[in-house]
C-alpha cells in the first residue's frame, strides 16, 4: 500500500485514503436512504464516478511527469483507485457480521472469480495486435531493439509539452 499510496500522491497531491474517503462522499452525496436498506441505495452511480473523475483528472494531468500521456496517467491513477475501491468495498461487506453468511460467501465467491478475470485480463497477450491492429511490436528487451518515431507520436510529443506550458 506504500507504494500505491506514494503514486497518488505525486500523481494527486493527496493519498489513497483521501480518495477512498472521497468515494464514500460522493456516493453518500447522492444516496438515497430506502426502506429495507441498511446503507444507503445509489440510484446514479455515473453521477459520483463523473464527479471523481473531474476532481481527479486535472491534478493528474498537472502532476504527471513531463513526456508522460495523459491518457494513460488519468486511466492508470482511476483504475487503481477504482479496483482498489471495489476489493475493499467487497472485502468489508464480505467481513461484516451483520450481513447472512450464505451473502458474505457468495461475495468472496465472485471476488475471487473477478481476480481471477483480473489477473488473466492483465497477463494474456493474445489480443493486443487486435486492440491496436496498426502498432508495431517488437519487445524492447530483444538485441538491437529498434526506435522510429513516427509523426504521430513526434505530434503528440509536441502537443503534451505545449499544454504544459499553458498550466
Amino acid at each position: 500500500m506504500k507504494k500505491l499510496n506514494k503514486l497518488f500522491k505525486q500523481y494527486t497531491e493527496r493519498g489513497v485514503k483521501y480518495w477512498m474517503n472521497r468515494i464514500g462522499e460522493l456516493i453518500a452525496k447522492g444516496g438515497k436512504k430506502i426502506k429495507g436498506y441498511k446503507t444507503l441505495k445509489t440510484e446514479s452511480p455515473e453521477r459520483w464516478m463523473c464527479e471523481l473523475t473531474n476532481e481527479i483528472v486535472p491534478l493528474i494531468y498537472k502532476n504527471a511527469p513531463s513526456g508522460s500521456d495523459e491518457n494513460l496517467a488519468a486511466t492508470r491513477i482511476l483504475s487503481l483507485l477504482y479496483t482498489l475501491w471495489f476489493y475493499r468495498l467487497c472485502r468489508a461487506k464480505a467481513y461484516d457480521c451483520r450481513r447472512p453468511v450464505e451473502v458474505r460467501k457468495q461475495i468472496m465467491e465472485r471476488l475471487e472469480e473477478y481476480s481471477a478475470v483480473l489477473f488473466g485480463c492483465l497477463i494474456d497477450e493474445s489480443f493486443d495486435s487486435k486492440f491496436f491492429p496498426s502498432q508495431e511490436w517488437e519487445s524492447p528487451f530483444v538485441k538491437n531493439a529498434r526506435y522510429e518515431p513516427d509523426t504521430a507520436e513526434l505530434e503528440r510529443q509536441k502537443y503534451s509539452k505545449s499544454r504544459r506550458k499553458k498550466k
